[in-house]
């Protein structure tokens, strides 16, 4: 089976030196939806909500679609492939991941390409740090799609194969590892869940409505059920999730923005094969698509492996 879920990779070269943010995906976010509105906008005087054009607007379809229907999920991601703040030197070499949802947004790629190399060319953060986009590649068929001096891109569409079916003989006597990469953000009955409160069905509960939500752009994502998510509250978990803060800058609301999230690492064990291999569809590409809050900025990565790879 096939998934309309494309992740990419963006390298670029930084012009300068300066200093990546501890968490830079909000300031390539911004700095993409500025460049992108710019190459996207017909009509530049006209608030998007008024646009007579919206319906077929690359930026409203792309990162704004919530102007065109309310509590939809964005359809792309940004993924940063490392925390901690960077010093970076003149002509050091960067990488990012930008995963697009749904055929639709995968349509705009020449687009988006061209808006990334126009995000970066006029410089990301405060410190206006130019970079040049060098190349893009697709992840999973570790295939370069576009590379600069050359003309257009790659139009062959890559899907996601499924590969649970292979992970699935990997796992260690019924039992694997979840590594949480990036803060996970969630919620339950309206607070906020810290280390503490943390469980593995809770997890499940945050995937299954991510994959509900996406259902818009990927129709064929396979679902969590609540007996599945029952299933989990039997299951032996060794959990070592620790609160973890972060802050961004909102341009949008002129303030410092102090976020967090949990990250770490948690082993479950089951009893019973079969439930483990009725999640593992779910797990496997829960790790492409992110859960909890704020995934457009990479928040609620997490890599599935097993027991022996911990």
């Amino acid at each position: 089976m096939k998934f309309a879920i494309f992740p990419y990779a963006i390298h670029c070269t930084f012009d300068q030196g300066g200093v990546v943010p501890h968490y830079p995906a909000s300031m390539l976010r911004g700095a993409f939806g500025y460049a992108l509105k710019q190459v996207s906008c017909m009509l530049p005087k006209t608030a998007c909500e008024a646009c007579p054009l919206k319906q077929s607007c690359p930026y409203i379809q792309v990162f704004q679609p919530q102007i065109l229907k309310s509590n939809i999920a964005t359809p792309y991601l940004i993924q940063p492939v490392h925390l901690g703040k960077q010093v970076v030197e003149p002509h050091q070499s960067y990488v990012f991941h930008f995963t697009l949802l749904g055929e639709a947004a995968n349509a705009q790629l020449p687009l988006l390409i061209y808006a990334w190399q126009k995000a970066l060319k006029k410089g990301l953060g405060k410190q206006r740090m130019t970079a040049q986009l060098t190349s893009v590649q697709h992840l999973p068929a570790e295939q370069t799609i576009w590379q600069k001096g050359e003309e257009g891109c790659m139009t062959e569409v890559l899907w996601l194969n499924e590969e649970w079916g292979r992970l699935e003989t990997k796992i260690a006597q019924q039992g694997l590892q979840l590594q949480i990469q990036t803060p996970l953000r969630l919620t339950h009955y309206g607070k906020r869940v810290g280390a503490k409160e943390f469980n593995f069905p809770l997890f499940l509960l945050a995937l299954k409505r991510r994959l509900e939500a996406l259902q818009t752009y990927v129709p064929n994502l396979p679902q969590l059920t609540d007996e599945q998510i029952r299933w989990a509250e039997l299951a032996e978990v060794k959990s070592q999730v620790q609160w973890h803060d972060w802050s961004r800058y909102s341009n949008r609301q002129k303030q410092k923005m102090t976020l967090g999230g949990l990250l770490g690492k948690m082993q479950v064990q089951f009893d019973n094969k079969a439930h483990i291999e009725a999640l593992l569809p779910a797990l496997w590409l829960g790790q492409f698509v992110n859960l909890g809050k704020n995934t457009v900025f990479g928040m609620g990565h997490y890599q599935l492996l097993n027991q022996q790879d911990g």
